[in-house]
């Protein structure tokens, strides 16, 4: 049984430059680009007068430095995870969407057909849930344990949405749904309120803070 009620505030790091070129990134690890510490700033700005316990974040360098802007003004250190870290694609990071499609054209279509490969060699969707979900049950327990009320949780885009499906009780069995629910833009922002023994999805992808926001893959 889960302790007190808690809010995680789950958040994609913001745009690198693998992102600003359209280039698949899986567990690569590119630094932000100028108009992703923009982003950041901005994220930050977003808890000015909020409160808030602890931040944890994906390893990659992406998550972590979008995660210490916002920790930064409340004096908080960045507690990284590498489970938390995005899809691992393999072969097809920094790769475009047009040269994956091209040189890795059967599983290109079995993930466009709703099958489920291990991308690129790397890992398929089931294993993303699994480790996911599985971090992220781990750092909540931890943070009801702590008593605290508020949390950040910095990680990418395919594995925020695995905790918001989490949020909704759909796992694998719900990969159709899967296909249907777009992966968050960079800093988006999705809350989930953890109770005594549920998940449970408050909002989905706000990006509010923001006024410009690049439409990006799950995995770019």
């Amino acid at each position: 049984m889960r302790g007190n009620n808690l809010l995680v505030e789950v958040v994609r790091h913001g745009e690198s430059t693998w992102n600003a070129r359209g280039l698949w990134q899986g567990q690569a690890d590119p630094p932000l680009s100028e108009t992703g510490h923009a982003q950041a700033a901005a994220l930050a700005g977003r808890y000015t007068a909020e409160h808030i316990d602890a931040v944890w974040s994906s390893d990659l360098v992406r998550a972590v430095a979008t995660a210490e802007t916002v920790a930064a003004p409340f004096g908080l250190g960045v507690r990284t995870d590498s489970h938390l870290r995005e899809m691992d694609v393999g072969a097809w990071a920094g790769l475009t969407r047009a040269e994956i499609a091209e040189r890795f054209r059967a599983e290109w279509d079995a993930v466009a057909a709703g099958e489920d490969p291990r991308r690129g060699g790397g890992e398929s969707r089931r294993d993303l849930m699994r480790r996911v979900r599985r971090a992220f049950a781990g750092i909540v327990a931890e943070s009801q344990a702590a008593g605290w009320r508020r949390i950040l949780v910095v990680t990418h885009g395919g594995a925020a949405r695995e905790i918001a499906l989490d949020a909704l009780g759909l796992d694998v069995e719900g990969m159709p749904a899967v296909r249907r629910l777009a992966a968050p833009a960079n800093t988006a922002v999705t809350v989930v309120a953890a109770t005594a023994d549920a998940l449970r999805l408050v909002t989905y992808n706000d990006t509010s803070h923001i006024a410009d926001v690049r439409p990006t893959a799950l995995e770019a």
